[in-house]
């Protein structure tokens, strides 16, 4: 059975997109790995860009997990990693320089499908976020490897009125819109290259789901 997990972290607010002020190198992977392998970790480095010398200190908190009961998931800031977090936690970064992050899945032997996200975020401009996201399938030495192909596709991105979501695999799925917090904005049953209006919606960051036997998600920004 798949534990999913996401954080309410009731003192952050909604948040809006931004121009690159911090970023992540490598924002999103999907792969494959043995169960034989402890376990898995996507390697980036969150760049401070901001030109306001006082803009040094962050958060980062993870959303979106959705694995098997038998998983750990750890995320690395620096030197200090996190298994299974359950908050937020702050770190600095000087302007002009990065911090290594690093999001895994320990197996412990378990074949499934994991997925979670790492959001971080400035502390003196909440406008400044980026995120990081793994997508992984733990099996045997004889499962083929799946592709890297994208699994659905969301646009435009940013978006004003409507987004279009396209299924690799056409069909129909059930979408769901989620706040940074992990509030459910919308849940619809969507064919594949119809919209979601999302004029309704605050400006903001929010979250993309898609549900089914396997789960997935994309960052949507909405002007």
């Amino acid at each position: 059975m798949n534990r999913k997990i996401t954080l309410l972290l009731g003192a952050l607010g909604i948040v809006s997109s931004s121009f690159a002020q911090i970023f992540f190198d490598v924002k999103h992977e999907s792969t494959w790995s043995s169960v034989t392998e402890f376990d898995y970790n996507l390697t980036s480095y969150l760049t401070n860009n901001s030109t306001n010398e006082a803009d040094t200190s962050f958060e980062w908190f993870i959303t979106g997990v959705d694995m098997p009961a038998e998983w750990d998931v750890t995320v690395c800031s620096g030197l200090l990693c996190i298994p299974n977090p359950t908050q937020s936690y702050d770190f600095n970064i000087p302007t002009g320089e990065k911090e290594v992050f690093k999001l895994g899945f320990s197996f412990f032997e378990t074949v499934g499908d994991g997925s979670a996200m790492v959001i971080a975020r400035s502390k003196l401009n909440g406008n400044a976020i980026d995120t990081l996201t793994l997508e992984i399938r733990a099996g045997t030495a004889s499962i083929e490897k799946t592709s890297d192909k994208q699994t659905f596709t969301a646009y435009p991105n940013p978006a004003k009125d409507n987004i279009t979501v396209s299924f690799a695999n056409g069909g129909a799925q059930q979408v769901v819109i989620y706040d940074i917090l992990g509030s459910v904005k919308k849940k619809e049953l969507v064919t594949s290259g119809s919209t979601i209006s999302v004029s309704d919606l605050p400006k903001g960051v929010y979250i993309m789901k898609i549900e089914g036997d396997n789960s997935y998600s994309k960052m949507i920004h909405k002007q």
